[in-house]
């Protein structure tokens, strides 16, 4: 092996090895954006959660006021 084939050897290696970071690079930023993502969708998730909490006590709170009126209209009634 000469000089010549030594450094293509080296260039060749020096070439994978870039190829391989900038590999490497490309999916870190990819999972940087999943990650991002992820974060917005858990935003989103927990909003529709309090929403529909906030719906469910709304319903229960309706529910408790009809109750109560009709037992006022019962009492009316028997009145």
């Amino acid at each position: 092996m000469n000089i010549e084939d030594i450094q293509n050897t080296i260039e060749g290696m020096l070439a994978v090895q870039r190829g391989l970071q900038e590999s490497q690079l490309k999916l870190q930023e990819s999972q940087i954006k999943l990650h991002d993502e992820q974060l917005k969708l858990n935003q989103a998730l927990e909003q529709l959660l309090n929403l529909h909490i906030t719906h469910e006590i709304k319903h229960i709170d309706y529910e408790e006021r009809l109750l109560q009126l009709t037992r006022r209209i019962e009492n009316l009634e028997k009145n």
